[in-house]
């Protein structure tokens, strides 16, 4: 078995999300912009996934201005209402990552 690091190769159609170093290649009369090394490669509606680790690679020194959409969630869920109301008919549950930390806080009760 061979295992080959995630590589970025441009697609019209989107798809993905490469989070790495890159580097510009001389094309003669322009510059391609190309990976340059490893890099984490998130498919394009992992939009959590893919900013968290914007903001880990950056390592801000000071606070944000963005809430921690993951704790809010689940303090919402553990206390109650129901942060899903206006969006059941948008997404689809199982691709949403809200879905996924109401999952968890549901299998913390289970768990106790």
């Amino acid at each position: 078995m061979e295992t080959t690091p995630p590589k970025f190769e441009e697609d019209e159609k989107g798809g993905c999300i490469i989070i790495g170093k890159a580097k510009f290649e001389d094309e003669g009369d322009s510059f391609k912009m190309v990976q340059d090394g490893p890099a984490d490669v998130f498919g394009d509606y992992d939009a959590w996934g893919y900013f968290h680790r914007v903001v880990e690679l950056l390592r801000p020194v000071r606070a944000i201005n963005m809430p921690d959409f993951e704790d809010l969630v689940k303090h919402q869920a553990k206390h109650g209402g129901d942060i899903c109301g206006g969006c059941k008919d948008i997404l689809l549950c199982e691709d949403c990552i809200v879905h996924r930390w109401l999952e968890e806080v549901e299998n913390e009760r289970t768990d106790i």
